[in-house]
């Protein structure tokens, strides 16, 4: 039954396909980004009638995840889809872009949250305002003739240097932001000491295939920094 002066109203149903779900954490920290991020896939290849709308947009969860649904008629693509990752602040970059396969692999006999989660690592900038106490490393990374050095593999340690190290890239500018997290007060044993500045190493590597180690021209490491606060490095390479 209508009111009286009033239309009835159709509230049609809206069913949503998850196709996929997108954590993002800290590259260096793994802590999970809480900055609002933009995620989207611009070009679905090849095109199909019932593709999604683009730009395929991600919605952001409850949790911090951001998910990718197709709505009613539409159908996730199926194979590899480039997703496109920014923060609107410019606080973090995606420095190694994937794709994501589509439909994700079930694990059991069933659908569970995990097989729809994909973890993927962003990288801070110097956009980003660090924390109280952090340790970290602003630095910028030139060429001898004062060019920017672009896409460059930095890696900052207590010499010697372990694999696996956290690592960072430099910008278009040559510009880079390493946060320090295994840097801390307490010296490394044998010493264990408490101390103020640690001695840092580092490691360049030229793109694209990150292969060669590229040795500074300057300044000479290992060098001091402060525990506790932002210090800041100029390098300049051959």
């Amino acid at each position: 039954m209508t009111a009286p002066g009033f239309a009835p109203i159709s509230h049609p149903w809206v069913r949503h396909r998850l196709a996929v779900a997108f954590r993002f954490v800290d590259a260096f920290t793994g802590a999970p980004i809480t900055l609002p991020l933009d995620v989207r896939v611009e070009t679905i290849a090849p095109p199909y009638p019932e593709m999604p709308r683009l730009p395929w947009t991600a919605r952001r969860a409850a949790d911090g995840t951001y998910r990718l649904f197709a709505s009613n008629a539409t159908l996730p693509p199926v194979g590899a889809v480039d997703v496109v990752v920014s923060a609107p602040g410019g606080e973090y970059a995606d420095r190694e872009p994937a794709a994501v396969v589509l439909p994700r692999p079930i694990a059991g006999l069933f659908p569970a949250r995990s097989d729809f989660i994909v973890t993927r690592r962003l990288w801070p900038t110097r956009q980003l305002a660090l924390p109280v106490g952090e340790t970290a490393v602003i630095g910028n990374v030139r060429t001898a003739a004062g060019a920017p050095a672009a896409g460059y593999r930095v890696t900052l340690g207590e010499p010697p240097i372990p694999a696996g190290a956290p690592y960072g890239y430099t910008d278009a500018g040559g510009d880079f932001l390493l946060r320090l997290p295994n840097v801390r007060t307490l010296s490394p044993p044998p010493a264990s000491a408490i101390r103020a500045a640690a001695s840092i190493g580092v490691e360049l590597r030229a793109p694209p295939a990150f292969a060669a180690l590229v040795a500074p021209a300057s300044p000479v490491f290992p060098l001091p920094v402060t525990i506790g606060q932002p210090s800041t490095l100029f390098i300049t390479i051959p």
